[in-house]
C-alpha cells in the first residue's frame, strides 16, 4: 500500500512539472536614453545624502599638498613627470631596504596625467596621476635578464626610469647602457623598483617570473603624498640626458 502511495505521489509529481510553462526571451528591442545635466533631475532626497560626502571628499582632494615650480609634462624618451615618478620611487625604494635598489621603473602607461601645471599640487591631482592601487615592488634581476628587459623597452623609445645610469637607444635598440658607471655585468643582480603591475602582469612581466621579488606594502600613490608633502619647496625635476634617441 505505501509503495502504491509512493508511485502514485511520484506520478502527480512529474505531471506537475511536466506541465509547468518555461518563459522565453522572444524579442529585444533596445532604446537609448540620453542623460545630461539638462535631461536628468536630481532626486532630491538623494542629492541631500549625496551632498554630505561631497562636500566631505572635496575638502580632502582640494587640499594643497605641495607646489611645483615648472610644468611636469609626460612623455618619452624622458620626461619631467617621469623623472619626477622613477626618482621618488627609487629613493622611497632605498629607503625601505635600507638601500642597494639600483634602478626605479614607472610604466609610462600607469602614469595617468599627460602633466602638471605649474603652482599648487593637490590630493586630488595625485590621484588623478596615480588613481590605481599599484604597489611598490622591488626585483632581484639577473643581469642577462636587465639586458633583455632593457632591450624590449629600447624598442619604443625607453620609459621613465630612475638611478645611476646612462641609456643610449639607436633605431630602437639599445646603442649602450652603462649602471653604476659600468656596462651591464650579466652575472650581476640589480635590485629594480616598480610597480607591482609590471613586476607581474605589464607587458614585459615574463622576464620577471619565477625571480625573488619583494612586495614593500607601500603604495605608489601614497608615496607620492608623502614625497609632495615632505619637499621643501616647489618641485622642479630636470631633463638630465639619462636617456637618449640618438639620430642618425
Amino acid at each position: 500500500m505505501q509503495l502504491r502511495s509512493l508511485l502514485f505521489i511520484s506520478g502527480v509529481f512529474l505531471l506537475f512539472v511536466s506541465c509547468e510553462t518555461t518563459n522565453y526571451l522572444a524579442k529585444v528591442s533596445p532604446r537609448y536614453y540620453e542623460v545630461s545635466k539638462t535631461t536628468a533631475q536630481m532626486d532630491d532626497d538623494l542629492e541631500v545624502l549625496v551632498s554630505e560626502y561631497r562636500t566631505e571628499l572635496d575638502a580632502i582632494m582640494n587640499k594643497v599638498i605641495g607646489e611645483t615650480g615648472i610644468m611636469l609634462t609626460k612623455g618619452k624618451p624622458e620626461s619631467t613627470l617621469g623623472n619626477f615618478m622613477a626618482d621618488l620611487l627609487l629613493e622611497k625604494a632605498n629607503e625601505v631596504t635600507q638601500g642597494g635598489v639600483d634602478l626605479a621603473y614607472q610604466n609610462n602607461g600607469g602614469i595617468r596625467v599627460t602633466e602638471i601645471p605649474k603652482g599648487d599640487i593637490t590630493v586630488g591631482k595625485i590621484f588623478e596621476l596615480m588613481p590605481f592601487d599599484n604597489l611598490l615592488f622591488v626585483v632581484d634581476c639577473p643581469g642577462d635578464i636587465l639586458a633583455q628587459w632593457v632591450d624590449s623597452l629600447s624598442l619604443s623609445s625607453g620609459g621613465p626610469l630612475g638611478g645611476d645610469f646612462s641609456w643610449r637607444i639607436e633605431n630602437h635598440q639599445t646603442k649602450e647602457f652603462v649602471i653604476n658607471g659600468k656596462p651591464i655585468d650579466k652575472n650581476a643582480t640589480y635590485k629594480i623598483a616598480m610597480p607591482d603591475y609590471s613586476a607581474r602582469a605589464g607587458r614585459l612581466s615574463n622576464l620577471f617570473e619565477g625571480l625573488p621579488m619583494m612586495d614593500t606594502g607601500i603604495l605608489i600613490r601614497d608615496a607620492i603624498l608623502e614625497y609632495v608633502e615632505k619637499s621643501k619647496g616647489p618641485i622642479s625635476p630636470k631633463l638630465d640626458g639619462r636617456i637618449t634617441v640618438l639620430k642618425k
